[in-house]
């Protein structure tokens, strides 16, 4: 065998395999070029968290615009790492209103003037200040959390919501983040570096992937005879860390109110469930305003959420700014530690 025909062979296959690799590059190149062309971001990179993935917060400054649930939305995050409230008093606001939540708080979906704390805040007007402290992924254990980071004397509405904040009691979050995305510690994107999660070929390919392979979730804890000793048991444990005196002494000022679960109104949305829930299950934690009965009258309560999703739409934000802001703006005109009584008039 002629020793010199093995190096020319390697030399060819070589040259083979290089002229594929460049092929390939050029296709994916000319795939991302078009989505890029095509498509809108479709996540905002917002998020971090601690090594450990858990006390997830919102990067301070940071700011994106993406399309999602058919509409194109812009989301920015203050100097203090919380949503902004467009318009929010400054420092001579009277008055502070504090809303703590998750995703439907931070308002998912939503652009920053559609938001709950927003629409309050234009309800409101100058002389408060909305402090939007929802963070997606969050649960009742971290409000808690929250809750002791709140000027004592503010006013503060915390906002639950049925469909996953009993799940939620369990742990502090079940999310991590990857390069500023939330993102769940099993799904595959958990381990892909950054230049290639924002690609937006993989991107769309993700959201794509979601949607064949969509699952049924588990119905929420309360709304099937099975959990419903469950949603006892954890309902009795949420009210212990808000409903006592020593929370009361600190806050006196707080206010509850509960997001419905989307299924109470939408049968096409209990089919997402299993096993089938139902919708007429009492509520579960305590409500100063009935927002169940308040969704219910609506004409469209389908409506006040958003598309093939239990996040509220703008409407559904408006509808419960405008049932809540009636009892805050009939608070007395007497400034609060937490605004500032130094402006002048």
């Amino acid at each position: 065998m002629n020793v010199a025909f093995v190096p020319k062979v390697w030399s060819l296959q070589l040259a083979a395999w290089l002229r594929r690799l460049v092929i390939g590059l050029l296709i994916l190149f000319a795939v991302e070029l078009l989505a890029r062309m095509v498509v809108a971001p479709l996540d905002v990179a917002i998020f971090i968290a601690d090594r450990d993935g858990r006390n997830l917060r919102l990067i301070p400054g940071a700011h994106g615009r993406a399309h999602m649930y058919g509409r194109d939305i812009e989301v920015s995050i203050d100097a203090n790492g919380q949503r902004t409230t467009v318009g929010a008093g400054g420092a001579c606001a009277r008055h502070r209103l504090d809303l703590i939540g998750d995703s439907q708080v931070f308002g998912w979906g939503l652009s920053d003037s559609e938001t709950i704390a927003s629409r309050l805040q234009a309800r409101l007007g100058p002389d408060w200040r909305v402090v939007n402290h929802g963070i997606p992924g969050i649960g009742p254990l971290q409000y808690a959390q929250v809750l002791r980071t709140v000027p004592k004397d503010a006013d503060v509405l915390m906002v639950f919501t049925e469909v996953n904040d009993l799940w939620d009691t369990y742990d502090v979050s079940r999310n991590t983040t990857r390069c500023g995305f939330l993102t769940e510690a099993w799904w595959p994107r958990s381990s892909l570096v950054c230049p290639v999660l924002n690609l937006r070929a993989l991107q769309i390919g993700f959201v794509a992937y979601d949607k064949l392979t969509r699952q049924r979730a588990l119905s929420p804890i309360g709304f099937d005879p099975t959990s419903a000793t469950a949603a006892r048991i954890l309902t009795l444990h949420v009210r212990s860390m808000f409903v006592n005196e020593q929370v009361r002494a600190a806050h006196p000022h707080l206010h509850f109110t509960v997001l419905p679960f989307d299924g109470r109104y939408n049968a096409r949305s209990r089919r997402d469930y299993f096993p089938p829930p139902n919708p007429d299950t009492p509520r579960y934690f305590d409500d100063d305003y009935d927002m169940i009965a308040a969704f219910a009258r609506d004409p469209d309560p389908i409506g006040l959420y958003l598309p093939r999703d239990p996040h509220l739409s703008p409407r559904g934000a408006s509808l419960l700014a405008a049932r809540v802001a009636p009892s805050f703006a009939a608070v007395p005109d007497t400034p609060s530690a937490a605004g500032d009584a130094g402006c002048a008039r």
